[in-house]
């Protein structure tokens, strides 16, 4: 693969960066920091979604901090399937069934509690947008 993976040369995600507030980069940084950690410990950890973590991470790092974002994405283990996401917004068919099957099994149980029926109808409709926009991804 050649050029940049995100899309952007480096100067212009450099230059955008700075056209941020001071303080809206830092928060930026620390919610990339923050993301960043989540995304390692979901790699380990089962029913934790690491990916998601990195690609969030690497969204913060590309508006606060083109070092980190580099290193993100050159990094041997963490930075492929943010790279897989960037170029081609894929998903892999492994992800889409535990995607799905989770977010069944947490319908089964909204359906099973004793929550009000205007928020089973809408935690139904956000799972059924979520499992249609993962399942139509490339995989």
């Amino acid at each position: 693969m050649t050029g940049d993976p995100s899309g952007a040369a480096p100067i212009n995600r450099a230059m955008r960066a700075m056209l941020a507030p001071l303080w809206a980069r830092a928060v930026l940084f620390v919610l990339g920091i923050i993301f960043l950690g989540i995304g390692v410990a979901g790699l380990l950890l089962p029913l934790l979604p690491g990916v998601v973590f990195l690609i969030l991470s690497a969204a913060c790092f590309s508006r606060s901090s083109a070092r980190f974002e580099a290193w993100l994405l050159r990094n041997p283990y963490l930075g492929p399937p943010v790279i897989a996401w960037r170029t081609t917004g894929a998903i892999p068919t492994r992800a889409k069934w535990i995607a799905c099957l989770a977010m069944g099994g947490s319908w089964v149980l909204l359906a099973l509690s004793g929550a009000p029926d205007l928020v089973k109808v809408a935690a139904s409709l956000i799972m059924l947008a979520s499992a249609a926009f993962i399942v139509t991804r490339p995989g």
